[in-house]
């Protein structure tokens, strides 16, 4: 089956100036009703995307999340899937990462259309050109607010409804290398305001 994205939801920030768009390869989690389990991806990127896969025969009511995680489960039953938002995510030059189970997307369908609704956000800074000694860079709101963690999405109603379920008060940018290149990143982290404000500590090589 093939699942196109519908109202130009996208995955992957590809200039300076933050446009988004779904990158080649990209990959969705595509659970049905029967409670299957299914890797779809995409061969080419853009602001729209054909996500190819094979899904249970005779399902009639599908739930994507994005990205894919192997570990992700769903309850057919309750039409609650499973998932992760981990607090230590890899820095991305320009970008979120997305390996970590981050830019959480969730959409619900009885079609081939997909219409993704964004369920984390994402906070932007720059790391300047004189700072190339930094290995990790870790945000925490001052309240213990709840910036990850394992969660539930809900596709019982006409939204999903994302709910944590064991909370992490942290996120970490760990760099790829020996540093982390200065420049502009995301930390991805579950909507929240930081009423008390928030601590970023960096922790150099």
């Amino acid at each position: 089956m093939e699942f196109t994205t519908a109202l130009e939801t996208k995955a992957g920030i590809v200039d300076g100036e933050g446009n988004v768009e779904w990158m080649a390869e990209d990959q969705i989690c595509v659970f049905d009703n029967l409670g299957g389990d299914n890797l779809f991806s995409t061969a080419e990127g853009g602001k729209n995307a054909v996500f190819s896969g094979n899904v249970t025969e005779n399902a009639k009511e599908f739930y994507a999340v994005y990205p894919y995680r192997s570990a992700a489960e769903i309850d057919a039953t309750a039409k609650i899937v499973t998932s992760k938002l981990f607090p230590r995510q890899t820095a991305v030059l320009g970008s979120y990462a997305m390996l970590e189970g981050g830019a959480v997307m969730a959409a619900k369908t009885a079609d081939n259309k997909l219409a993704f609704k964004n369920m984390t956000s994402h906070i932007r800074f720059t790391l300047a050109d004189d700072m190339t000694d930094v290995k990790s860079i870790t945000l925490m709101g001052n309240d213990d607010e709840i910036l990850a963690g394992t969660y539930t999405i809900d596709f019982n109603g006409e939204t999903p409804v994302l709910t944590v379920t064991k909370p992490e008060t942290y996120v970490t940018l760990v760099a790829s290398g020996d540093a982390i290149v200065p420049g502009d990143y995301f930390f991805t982290i579950l909507p929240v305001e930081f009423e008390a404000g928030f601590t970023v500590i960096l922790s150099k090589t």
